[in-house]
């Protein structure tokens, strides 16, 4: 026995099943793309949140380091300040020192004066006393 030829389809059928299997194909063909698409998206996306999380790590890095600068900066600002005004204070105690030995000076020489008035002043009293009972 021989093969019978096969029964020819209408055209209409081949048509149509021509036409379904190049939807199924460009279905396939987009399929694949979109997966492909939405892997190389997930990557991405996988790769921004590392990168955004290393730049958070970063930051927050640098953050504390410059905490730890302008703490260090305050501080040694605040030394600075209390090194001026100990110094300012300094000077000020020095003036007072001096200026309390000169009055004192001033004082002792004062009291030298009345010291010496009010000898000189006795020694009249009885220079005067005496010349009045030799004459």
């Amino acid at each position: 026995m021989m093969n019978s030829p096969k029964p020819k389809k209408p055209l209409k059928s081949r048509l149509v099943e021509n036409h379904n299997k190049n939807f199924a194909e460009q279905l396939k063909a987009r399929n694949d793309e979109f997966q492909k698409l939405q892997a190389s998206s997930g990557k991405q996306l996988g790769d921004l949140q590392n990168n955004f999380q290393e730049q958070q790590k970063q930051r927050q890095t640098d953050m504390e380091s410059y905490k730890k600068e302008i703490a260090a900066m305050y501080e040694k600002n605040l030394r600075s300040a209390i090194n001026e005004e100990t110094s300012s204070l300094k000077v000020n105690l020095e003036m007072m020192k001096q200026e309390n030995g000169r009055l004192n000076q001033k004082l002792e020489y004062s009291v030298t004066d009345y010291a010496k008035i009010i000898t000189a002043f006795i020694l009249a009293l009885i220079m005067g006393f005496v010349m009045a009972k030799l004459t």
